[in-house]
């Protein structure tokens, strides 16, 4: 029997599905999905420690960085994020979505963006956004809590 949790993410599921038909082949819904929900998955993990890791970084003096070591015990996981753009950002202004979705992506721990690399993400990120699709997949994911 399914949970009320699981039919939320099936239905969620599905209606990203239903937007990427057409643009995508059936082959391809992965490339989406699973991106998105390690990133999603991701960025609720890191959202109760997000001000003390950027705390850390507007208080370090230039040439003392916190160390990959000191931001990843602040963010209490062995990744974490300094960017400024929160996810939520990407849903503001659905024209800059890529260029914030990129700024976001980029302020992740080495670790998380050599995950990222491995899914072509970047490039499933442009193919969403020339479709004009970027933001409404972003919205969807963003309404999930996986926790």
């Amino acid at each position: 029997m399914m949970t009320d949790d699981s039919r939320s993410l099936a239905g969620i599921l599905w209606s990203v599905t239903d937007l990427l038909r057409g643009d995508f082949k059936r082959s391809e819904y992965g490339k989406v999905i699973l991106p998105f929900i390690v990133l999603r998955r991701l960025d609720w993990a890191l959202e109760p420690t997000r001000e003390q890791v950027l705390d850390a970084i507007s208080e370090s003096v230039s040439d003392e960085f916190p160390s990959d070591e000191a931001l990843r015990r602040l963010s209490g996981h062995p990744f974490y994020n300094i960017s400024q753009v929160h996810l939520h950002q990407v849903l503001t202004n659905p024209e800059r979505a890529a260029c914030v979705l990129h700024e976001y992506l980029h302020g992740f721990s080495a670790n998380v963006q050599s995950i990222l690399n491995r899914f072509a993400f970047k490039e499933t990120i442009e193919r969403l956004d020339g479709v004009g699709l970027l933001h409404m997949v972003t919205g969807r994911f963003l309404s999930l809590d996986l926790g």
